[in-house]
Protein backbone atom coordinates (compact mmCIF):
# COMPACT_ATOMS: atom_id res chain seq x y z
CA UNK A 1 0.00 0.00 0.00
CA UNK A 2 2.73 2.46 0.95
CA UNK A 3 4.80 1.60 -2.14
CA UNK A 4 1.93 2.57 -4.43
CA UNK A 5 1.45 5.83 -2.56
CA UNK A 6 5.14 6.67 -3.00
CA UNK A 7 4.90 5.87 -6.72
CA UNK A 8 1.86 8.20 -7.08
CA UNK A 9 3.68 11.00 -5.28
CA UNK A 10 6.78 10.56 -7.48
CA UNK A 11 4.67 10.64 -10.66
CA UNK A 12 2.92 13.76 -9.41
CA UNK A 13 6.23 15.51 -8.64
CA UNK A 14 7.63 14.58 -12.06
CA UNK A 15 4.55 16.04 -13.75
CA UNK A 16 4.84 19.19 -11.65
CA UNK A 17 8.54 19.61 -12.49
CA UNK A 18 7.92 19.17 -16.22
CA UNK A 19 5.02 21.62 -16.06
CA UNK A 20 7.30 24.27 -14.57
CA UNK A 21 9.40 24.12 -17.74
CA UNK A 22 6.48 25.46 -19.78
CA UNK A 23 7.00 28.62 -21.86
CA UNK A 24 7.15 31.88 -19.95
CA UNK A 25 4.30 33.51 -21.90
CA UNK A 26 1.73 32.59 -19.22
CA UNK A 27 3.37 32.62 -15.75
CA UNK A 28 0.32 31.67 -13.71
CA UNK A 29 1.59 29.14 -11.18
CA UNK A 30 -0.80 29.33 -8.22
CA UNK A 31 -1.86 26.83 -5.58
CA UNK A 32 -5.41 26.07 -4.38
CA UNK A 33 -6.12 24.14 -1.19
CA UNK A 34 -9.67 22.98 -0.42
CA UNK A 35 -11.53 20.63 1.91
CA UNK A 36 -15.10 19.50 2.26
CA UNK A 37 -17.43 16.52 2.04
CA UNK A 38 -18.78 14.20 -0.66
CA UNK A 39 -21.38 11.59 -1.62
CA UNK A 40 -20.47 8.29 -3.26
CA UNK A 41 -22.07 5.03 -4.35
CA UNK A 42 -20.99 3.22 -1.17
CA UNK A 43 -22.88 5.61 1.11
CA UNK A 44 -26.36 4.20 0.62
CA UNK A 45 -26.37 3.44 4.35
CA UNK A 46 -24.10 3.23 7.33
CA UNK A 47 -21.73 6.18 7.14
CA UNK A 48 -20.38 6.71 10.66
CA UNK A 49 -18.81 10.16 10.43
CA UNK A 50 -19.25 12.71 7.66
CA UNK A 51 -17.14 11.82 4.62
CA UNK A 52 -14.08 14.01 4.21
CA UNK A 53 -12.10 15.17 1.18
CA UNK A 54 -8.99 17.33 0.79
CA UNK A 55 -7.42 18.65 -2.43
CA UNK A 56 -4.27 20.54 -3.38
CA UNK A 57 -4.26 21.85 -6.97
CA UNK A 58 -1.40 23.52 -8.83
CA UNK A 59 -2.46 25.99 -11.52
CA UNK A 60 0.01 25.25 -14.31
CA UNK A 61 -1.28 28.10 -16.48
CA UNK A 62 -4.55 30.01 -16.88
CA UNK A 63 -6.49 26.94 -18.08
CA UNK A 64 -4.79 23.78 -16.72
CA UNK A 65 -4.60 22.45 -13.17
CA UNK A 66 -2.83 19.41 -11.75
CA UNK A 67 -3.35 18.22 -8.19
CA UNK A 68 -3.69 15.49 -5.63
CA UNK A 69 -6.75 14.56 -3.56
CA UNK A 70 -7.48 12.51 -0.46
CA UNK A 71 -10.92 11.09 0.42
CA UNK A 72 -12.00 9.16 3.52
CA UNK A 73 -15.23 7.35 4.47
CA UNK A 74 -15.92 5.47 7.74
CA UNK A 75 -18.84 2.98 7.85
CA UNK A 76 -20.87 2.02 10.92
CA UNK A 77 -23.37 -0.57 9.61
CA UNK A 78 -22.94 -3.86 7.87
CA UNK A 79 -23.85 -3.75 4.21
CA UNK A 80 -23.21 -5.73 1.07
CA UNK A 81 -23.02 -3.47 -1.98
CA UNK A 82 -21.55 -4.79 -5.23
CA UNK A 83 -18.65 -6.97 -4.13
CA UNK A 84 -17.58 -4.93 -1.13
CA UNK A 85 -18.91 -6.29 2.16
CA UNK A 86 -18.90 -3.25 4.39
CA UNK A 87 -18.47 -4.13 8.03
CA UNK A 88 -18.70 -1.70 10.96
CA UNK A 89 -15.45 0.19 11.36
CA UNK A 90 -14.48 -0.26 7.73
CA UNK A 91 -12.65 2.70 6.24
CA UNK A 92 -12.19 3.61 2.59
CA UNK A 93 -9.36 5.97 1.77
CA UNK A 94 -8.71 7.19 -1.76
CA UNK A 95 -5.63 8.97 -3.03
CA UNK A 96 -5.81 10.36 -6.58
CA UNK A 97 -3.98 12.56 -9.00
CA UNK A 98 -6.33 15.10 -10.58
CA UNK A 99 -6.15 17.09 -13.79
CA UNK A 100 -8.72 19.58 -14.97
CA UNK A 101 -9.13 22.11 -17.74
CA UNK A 102 -10.99 25.40 -17.20
CA UNK A 103 -13.75 26.10 -19.71
CA UNK A 104 -13.77 29.86 -19.13
CA UNK A 105 -11.63 32.69 -17.73
CA UNK A 106 -10.23 31.85 -14.25
CA UNK A 107 -10.65 35.47 -13.12
CA UNK A 108 -14.46 35.30 -13.37
CA UNK A 109 -16.64 34.77 -10.32
CA UNK A 110 -18.14 31.55 -11.74
CA UNK A 111 -15.68 29.14 -13.40
CA UNK A 112 -16.53 25.73 -14.90
CA UNK A 113 -14.13 22.92 -15.73
CA UNK A 114 -13.83 19.33 -16.91
CA UNK A 115 -11.23 16.85 -15.78
CA UNK A 116 -10.26 13.40 -14.65
CA UNK A 117 -8.68 11.66 -11.68
CA UNK A 118 -6.68 8.44 -11.38
CA UNK A 119 -5.74 6.81 -8.12
CA UNK A 120 -6.40 3.98 -5.70
CA UNK A 121 -8.88 3.21 -2.94
CA UNK A 122 -7.67 1.36 0.14
CA UNK A 123 -10.34 -0.58 2.05
CA UNK A 124 -9.32 -1.29 5.65
CA UNK A 125 -10.80 -3.17 8.65
CA UNK A 126 -10.31 -6.44 6.80
CA UNK A 127 -7.15 -8.45 6.41
CA UNK A 128 -5.46 -8.03 4.05
CA UNK A 129 -6.19 -4.43 3.05
CA UNK A 130 -7.92 -4.38 -0.34
CA UNK A 131 -6.68 -1.93 -2.95
CA UNK A 132 -8.87 -0.94 -5.90
CA UNK A 133 -7.79 1.33 -8.77
CA UNK A 134 -10.04 4.31 -9.48
CA UNK A 135 -10.52 6.42 -12.57
CA UNK A 136 -13.03 9.23 -12.70
CA UNK A 137 -14.27 11.86 -15.13
CA UNK A 138 -15.62 15.01 -13.58
CA UNK A 139 -17.40 18.26 -14.29
CA UNK A 140 -16.91 21.02 -11.77
CA UNK A 141 -17.64 24.61 -10.95
CA UNK A 142 -15.84 27.06 -8.73
CA UNK A 143 -17.54 30.11 -7.28
CA UNK A 144 -15.23 32.84 -6.03
CA UNK A 145 -16.51 34.12 -2.69
CA UNK A 146 -14.02 36.77 -1.58
CA UNK A 147 -10.52 37.44 -2.90
CA UNK A 148 -8.82 34.01 -2.89
CA UNK A 149 -11.64 32.13 -1.15
CA UNK A 150 -13.90 29.87 -3.25
CA UNK A 151 -16.67 27.29 -3.04
CA UNK A 152 -16.19 24.29 -5.33
CA UNK A 153 -18.66 21.66 -6.58
CA UNK A 154 -17.73 18.57 -8.61
CA UNK A 155 -19.89 15.89 -10.19
CA UNK A 156 -18.08 12.64 -10.95
CA UNK A 157 -18.68 9.57 -13.06
CA UNK A 158 -17.46 6.31 -11.54
CA UNK A 159 -15.61 6.08 -8.18
CA UNK A 160 -14.50 7.65 -5.77
CA UNK A 161 -17.45 10.11 -5.51
CA UNK A 162 -20.63 11.18 -7.28
CA UNK A 163 -20.80 14.69 -5.83
CA UNK A 164 -18.23 16.68 -3.89
CA UNK A 165 -18.41 20.11 -2.30
CA UNK A 166 -15.53 21.95 -0.71
CA UNK A 167 -14.36 25.37 0.40
CA UNK A 168 -10.86 26.55 -0.32
CA UNK A 169 -8.31 29.26 -0.85
CA UNK A 170 -6.03 30.09 -3.79
CA UNK A 171 -2.56 31.46 -3.03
Amino acid sequence: MHHKLIIYILIFLCCLCSAQEMPEKDPYLKISISAGSHLDIWQHKGVDIPPFNFQVDFHLNRKQNLGVSYIQDVYSEESNFFEAKLTPGKVRQNISLRYYYLLNDPEKVFVTYIGCTAGASFWTAVEPVKTRPTVQFLYGMKIRIFRGFFWQHEFGLISPFVYQSSVGYTF
